[in-house]
């Protein structure tokens, strides 16, 4: 546990205009805080994410796709909400269910169990929501609003799959899956009727828009790409649409590796080749779900003692958990961004898409009543009428 940092920030973030979340950001919220009304949802979240944690705690709460189908088979054997979705992905850990209120306290100590942080430290850092404010923090997830990369578009993609993941194996009914299928359509909506969409802003535009920083034009640059996933390919996609020669490194799909090449017309290979490809990159961007460090600050050492030249090196860490040491940037000659630099550098260059915030609130405040609306009705639902005083009844 000494990876730990203590301290939080606003859960909320650029988006306390859409729900108020500061009675629920940074400490446990009792559950008479999280009370609904009678034609709320039962929706629960519980997790943490950039805005609540820092970046080390993000690293231990993550959990890779395929970890995900055991963590939902726990919860089910503990009775935890009467439908699941676990969603990790690199800025968020979070936990999505339906039931009754005291199925949030036992997926909070779930949590803490699971993250290893512990009841008292995971308070600190997680956030919790319940019933319409559930259902807005999910579409404003779902469409990029409360990403480290405001509108970024790869976090869409992901919430469809760990869904889908869930609803495969049993895990959700007829709540979460009207919920989540309308998170989905709220995103379309939301980046056809607003200029969220302008740009395409991804992890892969900005991690170009860095290397071009440092370098200028990208024409003609060697970068080496470690990963072979989604992220890595819009990575590839951006760097070749400014003219940089690709190289893709896979440390366990060289097959993959082979198919992205052929793709964007760069060379495959295995990862037994990244120190001699070090040796003339002007760029390397690590974006891999390797659960250890990957390059080490004893192997940069080495690499700079042996470059055939002594230019500026750029080393771009997109993994989660992290995929190059910190400590890497401490190096002479050396320029190291990891997902927290990518989401800065993003916040001085929103522009247009900033101006939407107002537009996609609105347009989240009404789907999230539009979703109660038909929990309402298909559940039948309605507030009890309170008898007249004086009456008999």
């Amino acid at each position: 546990m000494d990876r730990f940092v203590s301290g939080s920030r606003n859960v909320a973030g650029g988006m306390e205009d859409l729900v108020d979340r500061t009675a629920c950001a940074s400490r446990r919220v009792p559950l008479d805080c999280l009370s609904r009304s009678p034609k709320e949802p039962p929706v629960f979240v519980i997790g943490l994410s950039f805005r609540s944690a820092p970046l080390t705690i993000l690293e231990w709460s993550s959990v890779p796709q395929n970890g995900v189908p055991a963590i939902l088979r726990s919860l089910r054997r503990s009775s935890i909400f009467k439908e699941r979705v676990f969603l990790s992905t690199c800025n968020r850990t979070e936990l999505y269910g339906t039931g009754e209120d005291h199925s949030l306290e036992e997926a909070r100590l779930f949590l803490a169990e699971h993250t290893g942080l512990g009841p008292d430290r995971l308070d600190e850092v997680a956030y919790t929501l319940s019933g319409r404010r559930a259902v807005e923090h999910l579409f404003s997830v779902a469409s990029g609003l409360d990403s480290m990369v405001f509108g970024e578009t790869e976090i869409s993609g992901q919430v469809k799959q760990f869904y889908s993941l869930a609803r495969e194996s049993g895990h959700t009914g007829k709540t979460l899956n009207r919920l989540f299928e309308r998170a989905l359509k709220v995103t379309k909506e939301l980046r056809s009727t607003t200029g969220i969409g302008s740009g395409k802003v991804s992890f892969g535009t900005l991690s170009a828009d860095l290397a071009e920083k440092g370098l200028g034009r990208l024409l003609g640059k060697k970068v080496v790409v470690v990963g072979t996933g989604k992220i890595a390919r819009l990575t590839l996609k951006s760097l070749v649409e400014r003219g940089a020669c690709p190289l893709i490194v896979s440390s366990r799909h060289v097959d993959r590796a082979s198919l992205l090449a052929r793709e964007f017309n760069g060379k495959p290979y295995a990862f037994e080749c990244l120190e001699e490809l070090a040796l003339d990159a002007d760029v390397l961007i690590a974006s891999t779900s390797c659960p250890n460090i990957l390059i080490r600050k004893s192997d940069v050492m080495r690499w700079l003692r042996t470059r055939k030249a002594k230019k500026p090196f750029i080393l771009i860490d997109l993994g989660i958990p992290r995929n190059i040491d910190s400590t890497v940037g401490s190096l002479a000659g050396v320029s190291l961004y990891n997902l927290e630099d990518l989401s800065r550098f993003s916040e001085k260059n929103l522009s247009a898409r900033e101006s939407e915030r107002t537009a996609c609130a609105r347009l989240i405040r009404a789907q999230a009543e539009r979703y109660s609306e038909w929990w309402t009705r298909e559940f039948k639902v309605f507030p009890r009428r309170v008898p007249e005083s004086g009456c008999s009844c």
